[in-house]
């Protein structure tokens, strides 16, 4: 449970007596340039991981573009087949009232035999 009387860390550092908010020591003072070199590294460890994953969003992007005419040939070679399934349905379409024709000129043969 938190007392009632907080001391900050900044205030251990400070003289007897130092206004608030002033670093009377080299201590405070230090810890405050090695926390912003911190701070500056991490934004620079920050920026190279942001560019490096830019990058490769950018080499993914452009392996997408050089698929996407290979796609497209797929695409066409794929409505060609469907194009050729189609003409053969309807071929067969056309060919089964002939056969029909032809069974029932069958049977009416074999029926006078």
């Amino acid at each position: 449970m938190p007392s009632a009387i907080h001391i900050s860390p900044l205030a251990a550092n400070r003289a007897p007596g130092a206004a608030d908010g002033a670093f009377a020591t080299g201590k405070c003072a230090t810890t405050f340039v090695i926390c912003a070199v911190a701070i500056a590294r991490t934004f620079v460890a920050i920026n190279g991981a942001s560019a490096a994953a830019i990058a490769a969003l950018a080499a993914a992007i452009a392996a997408l573009a050089a698929a996407i005419p290979a796609f497209a040939v797929t695409i066409a070679a794929l409505a060609a087949a469907i194009a050729a399934l189609a003409a053969a349905i309807a071929a067969l379409a056309a060919a089964i009232p002939a056969f029909a024709v032809t069974i029932a000129c069958f049977c009416s043969c074999h029926t006078r035999l």
